[in-house]
């Protein structure tokens, strides 16, 4: 659809906007910090901390590491404990991102280098590699799975000349001066639609159809794919491993968690799509 065989190509240009957003991201965090802290020496002084019923951070923290304990001990696995490990491991995942920034070698094999080097160097024994490999098997084949599917899907759809047809018919029903913008309306409204539909369907389904129908107007797969993806990117779906972690870390509910967050998910994306429009990315 973009014609890009190699994924980097595409990211190369948004390299300017990652370091902009991952600033912007951490001084949220300070913002956030230095109003948390405000709050609670405020309840503090009125006395009302006594009577709060929330779970402390560091009972959090010593339960999280008791259950990691536990499934060491039950998987029967003897991580080592060496502190150099730690660099070595740092050492090698950069070498593997390197690798793929500057275009060594093809992603697929980078990660299949770098698999080969980090278990037998964190894992002496085949029992305990296989160990790693069955913990995190279920993960991995539902993520490739996932992305078999979605190349048949679009595969299905294009050759079959379906996404043609639904693309003209948007543009025979929709005015001539929305078609050029169509792009930036679903860009705008990424994080409901990656939240309700998940990031699978957002990419894999709403995309193409949009790419379709704005490359009929003349603006490049490009721009829609950098603000679709822009529009997106500060998102936490509901299928996302890394949010349920976080909730669970943080003794929320999902609900309560969405409730809060939401809006401030929203408003990075717009500020994001707007800094991207500054510094030329579309």
């Amino acid at each position: 659809m973009l014609g890009y065989d190699n994924p980097a190509e595409l990211w190369y240009p948004l390299i300017p906007w990652q370091i902009g957003a991952l600033f912007l991201a951490i001084g949220f965090a300070i913002v956030l910090g230095m109003r948390e802290k405000k709050r609670i020496k405020r309840r503090i002084d009125n006395g009302e901390i006594q009577n709060t019923q929330n779970i402390d951070s560091r009972e959090i923290a010593d339960d999280f590491i008791k259950q990691q304990k536990e499934n060491e001990e039950a998987s029967n696995e003897k991580t080592i404990k060496h502190p150099a490990m730690i660099w070595i491991n740092a050492l090698l995942l950069v070498g593997v991102l390197l690798s793929m920034l500057f275009d060594i070698l093809p992603p697929a094999l980078a990660f299949m280098i770098g698999l080969a080097i980090a278990l037998p160097l964190n894992f002496r024994s085949v029992d305990d590699q296989m160990g790693r490999i069955r913990a995190h098997a279920p993960a991995a084949l539902m993520m490739a799975s996932i992305i078999l599917a979605a190349g048949l899907f679009l595969g299905v759809i294009t050759d079959s000349g379906m996404l043609d047809a639904l693309a003209l018919s948007i543009v025979g029903v929709m005015p001539d001066a929305f078609g050029p913008y169509l792009h930036i309306v679903v860009a705008f409204f990424g994080i409901p639609l990656d939240i309700i539909m998940s990031t699978d369907a957002y990419y894999y389904g709403i995309f193409p159809v949009v790419e379709s129908v704005a490359s009929s107007f003349g603006v490049p797969s490009e721009s829609t794919a950098f603000m679709m993806l822009i529009g997106s990117t500060f998102s936490q779906g509901f299928l996302s491993p890394a949010l349920w972690l976080g909730v669970g870390l943080a003794g929320v509910q999902i609900g309560q968690f969405m409730k809060y967050a939401f809006f401030w998910f929203w408003g990075f994306a717009i500020v994001g799509l707007i800094f991207g429009f500054i510094i030329g990315v579309y």
